[in-house]
């Protein structure tokens, strides 16, 4: 009777050093990149809440801006908005009637006003600029009671 003898080494039950440290640097790199991928979210959601700050304001002004233009059409002369910061955002109203201005039957266009509205503010280390224009006709404009 033979008996036979498999001298073939059995598989280890767990896992190798090397196996359990290429893992761990596997999966602390995934957990990084986690990390950075929700911290950039972040910031993309706090630039994108300021913009639309940014653009509700300017909004507000060149509807308070127009009005005033409205009211003075009664012959009062509308007076330039100081310049006013606002979580750090400089905002600027300009205003100025256009003159020389001639429509389609080369007849002068009087009482058109146009009304420019700026924003500045710094966003990390680069200077941003946004920048609003409209034209104001008071007779179009609905009477204010």
């Amino acid at each position: 009777m033979r008996l036979h003898f498999d001298h073939t080494p059995q598989s280890p039950r767990g896992f190798s050093l090397l196996e359990m440290v290429m893992a761990l640097a596997i999966f602390s790199l995934a957990i990084v990149a986690l990390a950075e991928a929700i911290q950039r979210t972040g910031e993309t959601s706090n630039i994108i809440r300021q913009d639309i700050r940014i653009h509700d304001h300017l909004a507000a002004l060149t509807s308070e801006t127009t009005r005033l233009i409205g009211m003075a059409a009664s012959g009062v002369r509308p007076q330039q908005p100081d310049p006013v910061m606002e979580e750090g955002v400089l905002y600027r109203v300009r205003v100025q009637e256009l003159k020389n201005l001639l429509n389609k039957d080369q007849v002068p266009v009087e009482g058109l006003w146009q009304v420019i509205i700026s924003a500045d503010w710094k966003e990390g280390a680069s200077e941003q600029h946004l920048e609003q224009e409209t034209w104001v006709y008071p007779p179009m404009l609905p009477r204010l009671q």
